[in-house]
């Protein structure tokens, strides 16, 4: 079976839903949104919504799975719905998990979208967790490293502590000077990032690399890094596993 000609992508991530419309293999509309069970009205009138399609990832737990299950089927009746999963091997990429049922998909979406058969490639996720993958160019996955991110980091500082406390207001103007907790929480995890992100970038020296997640681009800036910025690997990483499984059929 051929893979369709409109696909709805549905990426349930850690703090946010995305939904995206392809229509062949271009990405033509994307709506984020902060609660689940939830698409606005922009979106649903684009598509009509007439997906024949849809592709669904997530990393959630099983009740917000259940949730958006419904929420999908209720509103695209007439679409057929793939629950994508991490597998043995994907798109010319092979998987290095022993279990690959333990590798998230958004992380095995964001490696096999990356994928360059020319070359080795790294790929810098700086999301919710900064998530750091490798994938050479013979298609063999081999892992990679996954730490809080940004804002994961300062929180964890304030949750597990007794006296670590600011606010928004201790983060501005900041002139160069540290002189405050705020600002001692916030640079010094932003510190910890951009040396991990150093540490990779020093050891694979030869590799492409390829940034994606919120700050990735902030990332790149701060380290003045000539790369390649895509801000949405995981959805094109879906559709490419998406068709992938329909001509499969």
């Amino acid at each position: 079976m051929s893979a369709s000609n409109k696909v709805l992508v549905v990426d349930a991530g850690n703090t946010s839903v995305k939904w995206a419309a392809f229509e062949q293999d271009e990405l033509t509309y994307i709506s984020r949104d902060l609660q689940l069970g939830h698409l606005d009205a922009d979106a649903v009138n684009l598509l009509s919504l007439a997906p024949e399609r849809i592709y669904f990832a997530s990393v959630r737990g099983d009740e917000d799975e259940a949730s958006l299950r419904k929420f999908i089927h209720q509103s695209f009746p007439d679409a057929s719905c793939y629950e994508l999963k991490s597998q043995r091997m994907s798109c010319g990429v092979r998987n290095a998990y022993e279990d690959v049922s333990r590798l998230g998909i958004d992380r095995w979406l964001t490696v096999i979208a990356a994928f360059d058969a020319t070359q080795d490639t790294v790929v810098i996720d700086a999301g919710t967790a900064l998530k750091v993958e490798f994938v050479d160019a013979n298609g063999q996955y081999r892992g990679g490293y996954i730490v809080p991110g940004q804002i994961m980091m300062e929180n964890m500082l304030v949750e597990k502590t007794g006296k670590i406390r600011f606010n928004d207001e201790d983060l501005v103007n900041y002139q160069g000077q540290i002189n405050n907790t705020g600002l001692a929480v916030h640079i010094g995890c932003w510190e910890m990032t951009l040396g991990l992100v150093e540490r990779v970038l020093s050891q694979h020296q030869t590799s492409r690399f390829v940034f994606t997640g919120g700050n990735g681009k902030k990332i790149m800036q701060a380290l003045k890094i000539q790369a390649q910025y895509e801000p949405h690997l995981v959805l094109k990483g879906a559709k490419k596993l998406g068709d992938e499984w329909v001509n499969q059929e």
